[in-house]
């Protein structure tokens, strides 16, 4: 999917500045080539689905410590996922943009439950820090954080569900004015990559 930029040089101090975004598909799509915006995987949001991987133990420890985190253990809805940010098409990898409702408690407990066998291009440290800070807080639906941490930890999955695919990397959208970046200038591109390490 290709998009056109009208810059209008007002960035929005919020985490939903639509303009951040762009650029950030933009840099990806410099650096990595051809990238899908909003990609549909056929991949099941249900706990079971996963019995017969080796990952299913890790997942259903953070799923149960979900389910106890406020007692809600119906928060999975959908049968399948949700397409993701932004799938890298190159390189096999996806890349999520984290707005400060991906930071609650339910994420912070997934987080923590991570193990070390799970290799991220993020860091979970950091991830763990912003949860701390931001601690956010969706009540609609009310199990609506729980949801969306399973839903962030199968994402972030992905390479131990499917072994074809590289690290999951999530940008946080309100770590910088991304919409100060121009994809065009390599001095923005080598601020960019060093902004996104993991």
């Amino acid at each position: 999917m290709y998009l056109k930029i009208e810059r209008n040089n007002t960035h929005q101090k919020t985490s939903r500045c639509s303009e951040c975004k762009n650029i950030i598909y933009e840099m990806l799509r410099e650096i990595y080539g051809t990238i899908k915006i909003e990609h549909k995987f056929n991949m099941s949001a249900k706990i079971d689905d996963y019995n017969n991987l080796k990952c299913y133990k890790q997942l259903l420890k953070i799923y149960k410590s979900l389910i106890k985190f406020r007692g809600y253990d119906d928060f999975v809805k959908a049968k399948n996922l949700s397409p993701c940010d932004t799938y890298i098409v190159d390189h096999d990898f996806i890349v999520e943009l984290d707005e400060n409702q991906h930071f609650s408690k339910a994420r912070l407990i997934s987080l923590k439950n991570y193990p070390n066998t799970l290799k991220t291009a993020f860091s979970i440290n950091k991830w763990i820090q912003y949860c701390q800070k931001i601690n956010a807080s969706d009540p609609q639906p009310i199990y609506r954080d729980e949801q969306r941490a399973w839903y962030d930890t199968l994402r972030d999955f992905l390479p131990l569900i499917d072994g074809g695919f590289s690290p999951t990397m999530r940008i946080i959208i309100a770590d910088y004015e991304w919409c100060s970046l121009n994809p065009k200038k390599l001095k923005d591109i080598d601020k960019f990559k060093s902004l996104i390490k993991g």
